[in-house]
């Protein structure tokens, strides 16, 4: 059996990573028939085309997928490989930065990161605000993973939203509020309530839905934070929204009631990438893992 040529297989997979034989040979540093050579090459060994042209731009075609996915592969283990034996000499871990926006759960971030943890060739950053700053930090190349409640497709070119789960909306109370289950949603008119700030998905959505149904809750103030929106209901001091994987831990805990589930309201959460992040292999086994 003919054995590949990885040095050829790299040149293959930087093309189909950078989008074009131009910008592989930037990111390369060596000339164009290099890097054509080396492709034509490994394509006469491996009796197939990889790529096919359209109005002179290379698109991957179904063998060239098949040979990106096995070279991201065999890339990935090569850097466990180096990593592994890096670490016993003491060199540093490859930093995975996360942002995470205020409406995403604690609950949320511990499964995303939780294999994360366990990696020996990794070291976690994690820091959190709201996502037009979150976003911002990515541009500079200082972040490689959002976990936000919305995605964002203003330049869909330079970043990708991924959805990684929906949770159902629950308004909860302590004891006192428990009457309001009866004529829930209309019986929070004009009740104590602990609402989110602007910059939060679910704030857009409780008030789309407030007004659709004619209620008004009396308003005691917004927060970011859930902890902090869950310990003021649990006082006694007002109503709150919570997740529903937030809200099923905290209710014996904090002595809470569901009074009324949100019909056709739901958190959404997404993990955005930037062009440039995604193309770490860290990154992509961090998303992978999760998603498995």
């Amino acid at each position: 059996m003919e054995r590949i040529n990885y040095h050829q297989l790299y040149y293959f997979y930087v093309i189909a990573t950078e989008g074009s034989i131009k910008a592989a040979c930037e990111k390369l540093h060596v000339t164009q028939p290099t890097v054509s050579g080396q492709l034509k090459e490994l394509e006469e060994s491996l009796g197939c085309k990889l790529f096919r042209r359209e109005h002179r731009k290379l698109v991957i075609n179904a063998e060239g997928l098949k040979a990106l996915e096995k070279a991201e592969k065999i890339f990935s283990m090569g850097d466990e490989l180096v990593n592994t034996l890096h670490l016993k000499k003491g060199s540093p871990r490859e930093n995975i930065r996360i942002g995470v926006s205020e409406a995403i759960t604690n609950h949320t971030l511990h499964a995303f990161t939780l294999e994360a943890w366990k990696d020996k060739t990794l070291a976690i950053d994690v820091i959190h605000d709201d996502l037009p700053y979150l976003v911002d930090l990515m541009n500079q190349d200082e972040l490689d993973i959002i976990i936000s409640d919305s995605s964002f497709n203003k330049y869909s070119d330079r970043y990708k939203s991924i959805n990684i789960g929906t949770q159902k909306i629950h308004i909860v109370g302590c004891d006192k509020f428990k009457k309001l289950k009866r004529d829930f949603p209309a019986s929070m008119d004009g009740q104590p309530f602990l609402n989110y700030s602007q910059s939060s998905m679910m704030r857009r959505d409780l008030d789309y839905f407030f007004k659709l149904q004619g209620i008004q809750p009396d308003v005691i103030g917004k927060v970011d934070d859930l902890l902090l929106a869950t310990l003021v209901a649990a006082k006694g001091h007002c109503l709150a929204a919570l997740p529903e994987r937030v809200a099923k831990p905290e209710l014996k805990k904090r002595g809470l009631f569901v009074i009324g589930e949100i019909p056709g309201l739901t958190l959404t959460e997404w993990v955005i990438v930037s062009k440039l992040s995604q193309r770490k292999l860290a990154v992509r086994k961090v998303i992978k893992n999760f998603l498995n």
